[in-house]
């Protein structure tokens, strides 16, 4: 399932992005055989890209996207959008702060691609966007780095 999944890794600010380029590069990934899709919830970018997946899923039905939390107190917006929402096992170990980082990894290590709206060289989306360059998984980033 590994080389049909996509992360999803974005800043808070998605200043500038517009939803019908979102929609439409997230339609082309589900043309290329992608299908499932794991998506953090935090940022606005995780949630106009969960909001996007769940109209594309009216016309593709064979598409999911997960919300994966870091930890069970964890604030869901929008839970309508979410397939299904995954605690990882053993995350209880992990510290409040810790525990998004590890969700980070857990997602990026699940994957083969990541979907990107990175365009700043500071915050947590740079870290794990860097991350998943060196894990070698394939990147398609809707920002400009900075």
């Amino acid at each position: 399932m590994k080389n049909k999944t996509v992360v999803i890794i974005g800043h808070s600010d998605i200043a500038g992005l517009n939803e019908n380029d979102v929609s439409a590069q997230l339609e082309l990934l589900i043309n290329q055989g992608y299908s499932c899709f794991l998506c953090g919830g935090m940022g606005q970018f995780d949630m106009l890209c969960a909001r996007c997946l769940f109209l594309l899923k009216k016309k593709y039905s064979e598409v999911k996207c997960f919300l994966i939390i870091p930890y069970l107190t964890a604030s869901i917006n929008n839970s309508n959008y979410f397939d299904e929402i995954i605690y990882p096992d053993g995350f209880e170990k992990y510290h409040y702060k810790s525990a998004i980082i590890q969700r980070n990894r857990y997602m990026v290590d699940k994957s083969s691609l990541a979907f990107c709206f990175v365009c700043y060289n500071f915050g947590g989306a740079v870290k794990i966007y860097s991350y998943a360059k060196k894990q070698g998984l394939l990147i398609v980033n809707m920002g400009t780095m900075k």
